[in-house]
Order: C-alpha cells, then sequence, then structure tokens
C-alpha cells in the first residue's frame, strides 16, 4: 500500500473518534461539489456572451442570467457560509482576520450582480462570484489535508500503542487501549511507552521516558514503583 502512495496512517486518535472525523470531510466535498456544479453552469449561460454572438438576445440573456443567480444563491448560504460565519465570529469578539476582507468581497460581488439584474444594466458578475468560492474551497480542501497529515505529530497519543497485552486466565491477551480498565495487569515490550500510569511488579526495569524527558538513557526502576504515561511527566 505504501508503495502505490496509500500508506497507512493508523493511529489511536482514528478509533476512538473515526465517526466524528469523517463529517467535516464530507461537509466540505459537499460544497466543494455545489460550488463546482454551479461554476460550471453558470460559465455555461454567459458562453455566449464571452463570444459576443448576435443570437444571444436580451430575451435569452435575461433568463440566464437570472438562471446564474438562482444557482448563486446556494453557494452564497451554503458553501460559502464558514466565510462569513468566521467573518461575524470575529467581529463580535472585535479582532479582525482573513475572512473578514473575504466576506466583504463575497458579498459586495453578489450584491453588485443582483443590482445589475435587476436594473438590467448588466449580466454581474455571478460566474465570477462562484468561481471565487469554487477555487476558496479548493484550497480549503487542500489545506484541511494537509493539516490532517501532519496532525500525528501534534498528538501525544499518536505514539501510543494500538492495543496493550492484558493478563488472563489464559495468559496474555491483546485489547484495544480504549477498553484498558483500571486493576489491569498488563505487559510492556522492550522501547514500547508506557500506555497508562501503573506500578511495576517486576523486580526490576529500564524505562525509557525520552518521549518527554529528551534523555535517550533508559530509566532504572524497581518492583513497586509507579511508571506513568508520557503526557503525566
Amino acid at each position: 500500500l505504501a508503495w502505490l502512495g496509500y500508506e497507512p496512517m493508523i493511529q489511536l486518535s482514528d478509533l476512538e473518534s473515526e465517526a466524528d472525523s469523517k463529517k467535516p470531510w464530507r461537509r466540505t466535498y459537499l460544497k466543494l461539489g455545489l460550488a463546482g456544479f454551479a461554476f460550471g453552469n453558470v460559465m455555461l449561460y454567459s458562453f455566449p456572451e464571452y463570444l459576443g454572438l448576435d443570437l444571444y438576445s436580451e430575451y435569452l440573456r435575461s433568463i440566464f442570467t437570472w438562471l446564474s443567480a438562482l444557482i448563486s444563491i446556494p453557494v452564497l448560504v451554503f458553501s460559502a457560509e464558514d466565510y462569513w460565519k468566521n467573518a461575524w465570529y470575529s467581529i463580535k469578539s472585535h479582532r479582525i482576520t482573513m475572512d473578514v476582507p473575504l466576506t466583504i468581497g463575497i458579498f459586495a460581488m453578489f450584491a453588485q450582480s443582483a443590482y445589475e439584474l435587476i436594473s438590467k444594466s448588466g449580466s454581474g458578475y455571478f460566474d465570477s462570484f462562484t468561481g471565487l468560492i469554487f477555487f476558496l474551497l479548493i484550497g480549503k480542501l487542500f489545506q484541511q489535508k494537509t493539516y490532517h497529515a501532519i496532525s500525528f505529530f501534534r498528538d501525544y497519543r499518536s505514539y501510543f500503542p494500538m492495543s496493550v497485552f492484558v493478563k488472563n486466565e489464559d495468559g496474555f491477551k491483546a485489547i484495544p487501549l480504549a477498553k484498558l480498565n483500571k486493576g489491569d495487569v498488563i505487559r510492556v515490550r522492550n522501547e514500547e511507552l508506557i500506555p497508562a500510569d501503573s506500578t511495576l511488579i517486576c523486580e526490576k526495569a529500564r524505562i525509557d521516558y525520552h518521549f518527554v524527558t529528551g534523555e535517550s538513557a533508559p530509566v532504572n526502576i524497581k518492583k513497586a514503583d509507579e511508571v506513568f504515561e508520557p503526557h503525566r511527566l
């Protein structure tokens, strides 16, 4: 899979919130799909005007412009909602972010296009409006994918093992780390991180704490000493 370019990235956080992590991606794709659909159709409606065809009468121009406006409304309400919502929250908190000028430009372009449509003074800029939202969402999608790709290095749980060996009547059985309970007896192999706050029951051990301390030398501990998971250190 790695050779094909689809290297698996299995993380503990993915198991704990797999369903929730898919929702933002699905909504982003829906917004991008709607903006792309609107952009393509508005460009198609405006194609005769781009070429200056004489057959493009005022009657057809009016129909295509109204169709472009109707298609652009869902783009403004749904596809661009992240920008104007973030701009509103920024204004409420008395600070200016990049979403504020973007939102001003988006509403100004749509308002000018609507004015030209109602006053019959032009065809507006619905093609530019839908294209702007479409390309903004493409950039946002790439940003989310990049953010997701480097999320491993920002979450300490990503370094934890996916499962842990718990002692039972038949020996040791591997269970998901999220199902580890207080009082369980676990087996930690050489160079593995401590997955939970524990007490050593063997005579002695050498625990690797370099995850937090930065020291490469293992720490010597003895029986009944407490060992802690990395984020507690």
